[in-house]
């Protein structure tokens, strides 16, 4: 069996400068993506799947770039950015001020003693 050395499409989503990676992995063959994450002497490799368990399936969209196939895989939330993250919510609405009534504060054992 031949070996294809371009199967999976390797998509680097957190990098710490040491020793810590996480990798988003499309196998273009099945479109099925994988989380990757090593660190220090250990690492770990996950099926990402949707609510009902099944895998999660990059685009069908396969663009051809020379010789290599690249599959545009949908990002997980770990690799969208901080502006883009914001973005999908709606802003934040001023909340109307509560008054805070104080509790009586407790007398500690010393203080009930003298």
């Amino acid at each position: 069996m031949k070996k294809n050395k371009n199967r999976f499409i390797t998509t680097e989503i957190y990098h710490d400068g040491m020793s810590a990676c996480t990798k988003l992995l499309v196998d273009v063959e099945t479109h099925v993506q994988y989380m990757f994450h090593n660190e220090g002497s250990g690492a770990g490799l996950c099926v990402l799947v949707d609510r009902d368990g099944r895998p999660l399936l990059a685009d069908d969209e396969i663009i051809e770039h020379e010789e290599m196939a690249y599959v545009r895989a949908q990002q997980p939330a770990a690799a969208i950015s901080l502006n883009e993250r914001q973005e999908q919510f709606e802003p934040i609405r001023p909340v109307k001020k509560v008054q805070i009534k104080e509790k009586e504060k407790k007398k500690s054992w010393a203080e009930e003693i003298k």
